[in-house]
């Protein structure tokens, strides 16, 4: 199917090697974690989930049953389209808004933070990008 175009729904842990530039509290979240391939993305502006987002959820809970020794740690991004301390602020309510919704099944994360528009996996200089950019990174220990 990834010949084809299609994008796997199958979640994987990923070792992923991070830049040492990147805030220490984010590097220690990471140091013994794998990051889960699903990331929760949001509207502009938005801590709301969609669809997709609410459908991961599920899957994210169902890969979890898989592997019940996992504990979970998550990390809020932003575009940087607003003012660092906005940005903050709702960084952090998307990670809770994700929180939230897993503990209402039965996950308790054993962290959630919100980090800014640091750590871009895109350039904002396009709606495409400022999209990749709002995200809340799932990690595993």
């Amino acid at each position: 199917m990834a010949q084809a175009g299609f994008v796997s729904q199958n979640i994987r842990s990923e070792d992923i090697a991070l830049d040492p530039s990147l805030p220490i509290e984010y590097l220690e979240l990471a140091r013994g974690s794998r990051r889960l391939s699903l990331n929760f993305r949001f509207q502009p502006g938005s801590d709301q989930l969609d669809n997709k987002a609410l459908r991961d959820l599920d899957r994210l809970v169902a890969y979890l049953k898989e592997h019940p020794s996992l504990r979970v740690a998550l990390i809020g991004f932003t575009d940087g389209s607003h003012e660092p301390s906005y940005n903050m602020l709702l960084s952090q309510r998307r990670a809770e808004a994700i929180e939230r919704a897993l503990q209402a099944r039965g996950v308790f994360p054993w962290a959630t933070r919100g980090f800014g528009a640091v750590a871009p996996l895109a350039a904002d200089t396009s709606p495409a990008g400022q999209h990749r950019n709002r995200r809340v990174e799932v990690w595993v220990r």
